[in-house]
């Protein structure tokens, strides 16, 4: 059975984001991997780099059925169109700390396996506030078996296995096109079905936030999106000590353009986010190597 890890990018102002998550990916981990690319005007740029990092390409072609929100909305359907038969699914704003190789051995046992949200439970008052909002599209018994299906439900990342995953996947893409063009509406939408189907749910280590858990822990350290390039957390630091080993290494052909494309680092000048880099190499010299 093939297998390999399996990401999607929407939009070129993830690019850099996605080009830190891959670089570091291959740190780690010698097997397959490829990023499904939504059509945009850099896509070639985007192929051309992803190649220097040794990580295929496949495409969608971009049919959004929201104005805000539609790589949320789509995310399970092209999660669903995964070139292996065993597949780690993780988003772009990641950081790879660890060989990749045991967790994705736990796919196949499971046969879907998901990543808890730091130690949130559905019963908590956020959670509750996000199941609930889909209350307007979903059953009310559905709603009421989600508050107290137990663990918070991270999509950033997951495992499924092709054939014994199926029923699942299309309960998710059918669960979340009924909320679709909401904010991080894949995400609650499995929520309020993941407990229908047989998974096996992983503690945070695997898919730490930046945010809320102890990046000392961490295996995959998630960095939710814009959060990536803040200094006030050791996570955002620590992202960028990956970032200068990236742009040290010389292998992007359009480092500049991808760094330009991004919100929080284009608006750096080149001397402040070199010292930034250099901060952080020093607060985390000899680790996460």
């Amino acid at each position: 059975m093939s297998k390999g890890v399996f990401f999607f990018n929407f939009g070129n102002k993830c690019a850099l984001r996605m080009m830190v998550a891959a670089y570091t990916l291959r740190k780690h981990y010698s097997g397959n991997a490829t990023v499904c690319l939504a059509e945009d005007e850099y896509v070639g740029e985007m192929t051309e780099d992803l190649g220097r990092l040794g990580v295929d390409v496949t495409y969608f072609p971009l049919k959004s059925p929201c104005k805000r929100n539609t790589g949320y909305t789509i995310k399970p359907e092209i999660i669903n169109k995964t070139p292996y038969d065993i597949t780690l699914a993780v988003d772009t704003d990641v950081v790879f700390l660890t060989n990749v190789d045991p967790l994705i051995a736990q796919i196949k046992d499971s046969p879907t396996l998901l990543t808890q949200f730091s130690n949130w439970i559905s019963s908590g008052q956020r959670l509750k506030k996000r199941i609930n909002s889909l209350g307007d599209v979903l059953p009310k018994k559905q709603i009421e078996e989600a508050l107290v299906a137990g663990p918070a439900i991270n999509t950033g990342v997951l495992g499924i296995t092709k054939g014994e995953s199926d029923e699942f996947m299309k309960d998710w893409i059918e669960t979340t096109y009924k909320g679709k063009c909401r904010f991080i509406v894949d995400e609650i939408a499995c929520q309020c079905m993941f407990f229908r189907h047989k998974t096996k749910v992983l503690d945070s280590v695997w898919n730490c936030s930046a945010v809320f858990d102890d990046i000392k822990k961490a295996k995959i350290l998630h960095l939710h999106g814009r959060k990536h390039a803040t200094t006030k957390r050791p996570s955002g630091r620590l992202w960028w000590k990956c970032t200068g080993e990236l742009i040290d290494s010389g292998l992007l052909k359009h480092l500049d353009t991808w760094m330009a494309n991004d919100k929080q680092v284009g608006r750096l000048k080149p001397r402040e986010w070199k010292k930034i880099v250099a901060d952080s190499n020093k607060e985390f010299e000899g680790k996460y190597e």
